[in-house]
C-alpha cells in the first residue's frame, strides 16, 4: 500500500477535538492578547500562540507534499509536457490560505484545476480540465472530478491508492 504520511503535528489536529480547538482559537484570535491574560501567563501564551502557527505551517507543507504524491508525476509526464510553457506559481499558496480553505490548488496553462483537500474528514482530490479530456469510466460530479474522502488511518498515514486514481488515468490519456 503506497501511503502519505501527516506530520505530527497535523495529525493530532485532525484527530484530537481539543487540539482542533486550542489552535483554531489561537489562530483566529485578534491581534492583541486575551483581555484576562495573566502577567505570569504571557510565556506560556506566547508559546501556544508559536505552536499554532507551527501546525498551521506543517498543514501548509503536508498539503504541498500530498499535492505532488496525487498530481505530481501525472502532470509532469503528461499534462505539462517537457518544454510546455509554465504558469509561475498560481493562486494563493500561503499557510494561511491554504489553512483557511482546506485545499491546494494548481492550475496548468490550459485553465485546468488540480487540488488536493484536507481536513478532518481525510484526503480528497480532484480536477477541473476541459470537457474533451475526461477519461472514461471516472465520475464527474457538477462538471468536476472529485474522489471519495480517505480517511486517516492509525499513526497519521493515507492510503494514496484512491487518491491516485484520477491522475493515473489521466497520465494515461
Amino acid at each position: 500500500m503506497n501511503t502519505f504520511k501527516l506530520r505530527p503535528a497535523v495529525f493530532e489536529y485532525l484527530t484530537q477535538a481539543d487540539i482542533e480547538i486550542g489552535v483554531d482559537a489561537l489562530l483566529e484570535w485578534p491581534n492583541k492578547l486575551p483581555a484576562d491574560l495573566q502577567e505570569s501567563e504571557l510565556t506560556l501564551y506566547f508559546e501556544a500562540w508559536m505552536g499554532a502557527h507551527q501546525v498551521q505551517a506543517a498543514y501548509a507543507l503536508d498539503l504541498a507534499d500530498l499535492w505532488t504524491q496525487v498530481w505530481g508525476n501525472a502532470l509532469r509526464t503528461k499534462l505539462l509536457p517537457p518544454g510546455a510553457a509554465r504558469r509561475k506559481l498560481d493562486g494563493d499558496l500561503n499557510p494561511k490560505s491554504l489553512w483557511q480553505s482546506g485545499d491546494f490548488v494548481r492550475i496548468n496553462d490550459a485553465d485546468e484545476y488540480f487540488w488536493v483537500t484536507l481536513n478532518v474528514q481525510g484526503a480528497s482530490c480532484g480536477c477541473s480540465l476541459n470537457d474533451e479530456k475526461y477519461p472514461e469510466g471516472l465520475s464527474l460530479v457538477d462538471g468536476y472530478m472529485n474522489s471519495a474522502y480517505v480517511s486517516v488511518i492509525s499513526g497519521g498515514e493515507i492510503d494514496l491508492g484512491p487518491l491516485t486514481e484520477i491522475s493515473r488515468a489521466l497520465s494515461g490519456r
